[in-house]
Formats: C-alpha cells, structure tokens, sequence
C-alpha cells in the first residue's frame, strides 16, 4: 500500500517561514527541512566543528520540528562561532498570534560558550498554554548574525491540546544549564 505525502519547499526568509508552518500544521501538511542532513550527529563532529580552527555551525537537533513537548524541555543541538570574535548565540520562543504574527522572546540571556551536540538551553513548557509555538536557534559574530537563524515548530502540550497560544508577553521559565553565562 501507498500513502502519498505532500510536503511544501521551505521560504527562505524567516517570516515566511513560519507562516508557512502555521497554514501546513492547519492543513495536515508538512514543510520540509530548509537544510538536508543525512550524517546526523556525526556529520556534525567530521565537519572539524571540536578543532581549534572552528567552523561556525549552528542547529537545534532536539526537539525537532512536529515534535510534542510538555514539562521540562532540553533544547539540545550545536551553537558553534569563531574564538575570538565576541561571538555568542541566543535561542528564543516564537509565541504566534490568532493573526499569524510571531513575537519572540528570549528563552535566557545570549551564552558566550560554544556548544558542539550538547544541551544549548532548558526551560520548563509547562509555565505556557498548550498550543503551537517556534524554537529559534541564532549565533552572532563581531556584532552580526551569522547567517538565517535555525528555527522549529513545536506543540506545547498533549496532541490533543487546544489551538489557543499565549499573550505575546507571556514566556516560559527558564532553567539553568552548565552552559549559562
């Protein structure tokens, strides 16, 4: 037996990118990965991302895009920069409105520690009103961004939950990791 599957192409802004999330999740649809991955977390370390001359990389590889999350939730992935360039990488909530308008709020301060395949930031989900909600993953370098910022869609809270979100004030609690800064 044959299921067919329908994925849509990723937009390249961000704005666009999360509206296209909000319509598919609506729709039953899915948005596929802005980037393919096919090594996993290997591909990652074999990039030479843990030499002294660094490459910069960044990713959330948990959780994951679709992914259910309630309770305490460890966001987990690679934040890599340059020594030496004031670099640092901030994750941040994506909280969207009835509108489909998006405000984000940091989840922490910026972290000046690089981090290869570890735990980047944990904060407690269930501060939040079940519902859709983006993970935004991005490292800055010499006062710029570095490149689009990583970003996925969860749910907060049991599939079943409800479609409400909070007010755009609203933000989890956030809990402290081995890499606060």
């Amino acid at each position: 037996e044959v299921i067919s599957q329908i994925f849509l192409v990723p937009p390249r802004n961000l704005e666009s990118l999360v509206e296209a999330n909000l319509w598919a999740r609506r729709n039953g649809l899915v948005v596929l990965p802005a980037e393919p991955c096919t090594g996993g977390d290997k591909a990652v370390v074999q990039a030479g991302l843990e030499s002294t001359n660094q490459a910069t990389g960044w990713r959330i590889a948990s959780p994951q895009t679709g992914q259910v999350v309630d309770g305490v939730v460890n966001v987990t992935g690679t934040a890599n920069f340059q020594p030496n360039t004031n670099g640092f990488y901030l994750v941040e909530l994506g909280i969207p409105d009835s509108e489909g308008e998006v405000a984000w709020v940091s989840v922490g301060s910026e972290r000046t520690t690089p981090v290869i395949n570890g735990s980047l930031i944990a904060f407690d989900a269930s501060t939040l009103q079940p519902g859709d909600y983006f993970l935004r993953l991005s490292v800055s370098q010499n006062g710029r961004l570095v490149g689009d910022p990583y970003v996925v869609a969860v749910r907060i809270g049991s599939i079943q939950a409800a479609e409400s979100v909070p007010a755009a004030g609203e933000a989890a609690r956030v809990l402290e990791t081995s890499n606060t800064q």
